[in-house]
């Protein structure tokens, strides 16, 4: 997946590529199509909330999460 994308792949890209069926990309079931919506809306509002700081201008920020 590295090499076809030319990069390191997000925990993100890696789970839709083995959650879903490589005919129609469609998820495997209700439960993988779940887990990655709540990971989404989970990674959106954490980046709004550092954006938010961000935007207030505290002076330290905290770091982006490498983990789910």
């Amino acid at each position: 997946m590295a090499l076809e994308l030319g990069r390191t792949p997000t925990q993100s890209e890696v789970f839709a590529r083995t959650h879903t069926r490589k005919e129609d990309r469609e998820w495997v079931d209700k439960r993988s199509a779940d887990v990655n919506d709540a990971y989404d809306a989970k990674l959106k509002r954490l980046q709004d909330e550092r954006q938010a700081i961000i935007d207030v201008g505290d002076p330290e920020p905290p770091p982006p999460s490498p983990h789910r």
